[in-house]
């Protein structure tokens, strides 16, 4: 023992020239007597602890907070007293005063501390990607560099970077960004509108100036992880744990890594570069991008085949929740069967609700239909503004359907083709096979258009030729030696001849004449049914032509415009009785009052039968015929005449 320097027997050291090194209990517990006033270090805990005397006369160890290397308070150390009412918002990038990801034009600025959002925090993000951006802009040599990065808001460059530069630990021949620190410029800031910001820069820790000083641990910063919180009057930055490791020599346990084959692909400048490079190459949970950096994974991203009801890349919409929902379960998913799978070699698929609906392939592309509805609701459908409903394809039942409007408007099957609605062909068109029309058929738009058969063709219904000036000309097929076939149970032929066309009806079958569904005209082997005129009447019909009257009951001829009969005729027979005859002095006389009589037969009824009779006198003027009979005796009887007219 010295004058400086005291060991007691538990190995207690004083030396008041170096140190002062405190007894160490070795348990977290100890049976040691407790007084108010002792202090210890405690292996098992490695911390700091001294006795405290409570209100209620209690002793107890309470251990002492650790500080960072720059005096700071850690988050580890703080008392769940006062974390249990904070609550976390999002992310917060300084560059653009931002506190969302920037997936849009807006901006939503850090708010202003209020008793409201006191407790709420935010993480800052975007400080080392920008600088990351910087350095393969530039390719710097130096260790650390400094910069303003332009503010993509255009409301101001607030915000002052510094970076380090370090080995690349996966390629030794290249350089990295390691760390990224960010100060707060308070005179670039616009004087209203920014008032979270402001309330942040009030920490002059955050404002002041870079020195040229090259090591991170005396950076203070902001830096990507750190807190902004609000305490109800101000915003504050509270600094993360950060780790640094200085040896000369560090050993660890590959052996996970080699098996997993994910061993560090090569040796860097320090064992800090190694795990800031393997924090940095992971996925991170927002907003990352995976790049090609040369590496053995050359920036891929690799996943499980999966399968269609639960495909290898599927989505969740639900927030985080460590013990709820910690994301790595897909059956608490939001859409655990919904994504892509791969089905086989060179194949890729989409599947909805665990339905696969799309496969890509090396030599096709499949679509699978189920649940469809051909015309409304089509499998693959085509959307814009300008369509009422959407159109679209579908392919089921081994039929191919394209629908408009809500409407299947063609549909091909096993050798069948159907179109529901017009159909314009433009240009030649070749049809090998029957050709079904349902429905009306216009061939060509212009006079000058032409349709040209040179096959046998079947009309099997109506076939109009109703314009003004139509003409159907057969051409060829009317040509000398020719015929025109009317094919059924009784077949019919036309036949051109050189000098005569001919009508072969067979079996004794009509040639009619229709007007309506009036009978005008018929010819058969038999005779000739000529065409009814009724009445008489001279402003109808040509010269020359030839007619049936029933007024007259015979046939008539137009000759010098006036219709007459031809030959005796039948006659046209009236009744009459004894009471139709006139007394006109000492004779009864009955009058026919017709033009054109020719000749009168007088018939008088005995029973039921007619037998002709003579009368006195018949008078026929041009206008009548009148019969006398003497009135003394009355010889007055009921009968007929029978008329003939010229």
């Amino acid at each position: 023992m010295s004058a400086s320097t005291i060991k007691g027997a538990e190995g207690v050291i004083i030396n008041s020239t170096y140190f002062l090194e405190l007894p160490k209990a070795p348990t977290k517990q100890t049976t040691y007597a407790e007084r108010a006033g002792m202090i210890r270090y405690n292996s098992e805990w490695k911390a700091f602890e001294g006795v405290l005397e409570f209100s209620d006369g209690s002793l107890s160890y309470r251990r002492f907070a650790q500080l960072d290397d720059n005096g700071q308070l850690q988050t580890s150390q703080l008392p769940d007293t006062v974390t249990s009412g904070m609550q976390w918002i999002g992310t917060y990038s300084p560059i653009s005063d931002d506190i969302d990801p920037p997936v849009d034009a807006t901006f939503a600025k850090l708010p202003a501390a209020t008793s409201a959002n006191s407790g709420q925090y935010y993480i800052i993000r975007g400080l080392y990607d920008a600088a990351v951006t910087h350095f393969r802009a530039n390719n710097p040599t130096t260790a650390t560099v400094t910069f303003t990065p332009t503010n993509p808001s255009g409301q101001g460059n607030w915000l002052q970077i510094k970076y380090y530069i370090d080995t690349d630990p996966t390629n030794t021949a290249n350089k990295i960004v390691v760390a990224a620190f960010g100060r707060i410029v308070t005179a670039s800031i616009p004087s209203t509108g920014h008032e979270g910001l402001v309330s942040l820069a009030t920490d002059s820790t955050l404002t002041a100036a870079f020195n040229s000083t090259v090591d991170k641990t005396a950076e203070l910063g902001l830096t990507d992880g750190d807190w902004v919180i609000s305490d109800g009057t101000k915003n504050v930055r509270l600094r993360q744990s950060r780790i640094s490791i200085s040896a000369g020599a560090v050993s660890f346990d590959r052996t996970f890594l080699a098996s997993s084959n994910r061993s560090f692909n090569g040796t860097a400048g320090t064992v800090q570069t190694i795990i800031d490079s393997l924090l940095l190459q992971g996925l991170r949970r927002t907003g990352d991008t995976m790049y090609n950096d040369g590496t053995q994974g050359a920036g891929r991203l690799g996943v499980t085949y999966g399968t269609a009801t639960a495909p290898s890349i599927a989505f969740n919409n639900k927030p985080f929740d460590p013990t709820s929902d910690p994301g790595v379960n897909p059956a608490l998913w939001s859409d655990t069967s919904t994504g892509i799978f791969h089905p086989g070699t060179g194949s890729i698929g989409f599947t909805s609700s665990g339905l696969e609906k799309l496969r890509i392939e090396n030599t096709k592309v499949t679509i699978y239909q189920s649940g469809i509805l051909v015309g409304s609701n089509p499998a693959l459908q085509f959307n814009s503004s300008t369509n009422t409903n959407n159109p679209g394809i579908s392919g089921i039942n081994n039929t191919l359907s394209f629908s408009v409007k809500n409407a299947e408007q063609v549909k091909f099957a096993d050798k069948l083709s159907t179109f529901n609605g017009s159909v314009i062909v433009t240009e030649n068109h070749t049809i090998n096979g029957n050709l079904s029309v349902n429905g009306n058929t216009i061939l060509g738009d212009a006079g000058t258009d032409t349709l040209t058969v040179n096959a046998a063709s079947t009309f099997a219904g109506t076939t109009l030729f109703n314009n003004a000036t139509n003409r159907f000309a057969l051409g060829a097929v009317f040509s000398s030696g020719a015929t025109l076939s009317f094919e059924g149970t009784n077949t019919a032929t036309i036949k051109k001849s050189a000098t005569e066309l001919s009508f072969n009806m067979l079996n004794y079958n009509d040639v009619t004449i229709y007007d309506g569904s009036s009978i005008r005209a018929k010819f058969n082997r038999y005779g000739i049914q000529l065409p009814v005129l009724n009445p008489i009447d001279d402003s109808v019909g040509v010269n020359g032509m030839i007619a049936y009257s029933t007024q007259r009951n015979t046939v008539v001829q137009k000759s010098n415009g006036t219709w007459t009969t031809v030959g005796s005729g039948g006659g046209v027979a009236t009744t009459f009785a004894i009471a139709n005859w006139v007394l006109n002095g000492s004779y009864y006389t009955y009058t026919v009052t017709n033009a054109n009589i020719q000749q009168v037969t007088v018939q008088e009824l005995s029973g039921s039968n007619y037998i002709p009779v003579e009368v006195d006198s018949i008078v026929i003027s041009p206008t009548n015929a009148v019969l006398s009979v003497p009135a003394s005796p009355d010889l007055r009887f009921n009968g007929r005449v029978i008329v003939q007219y010229q």
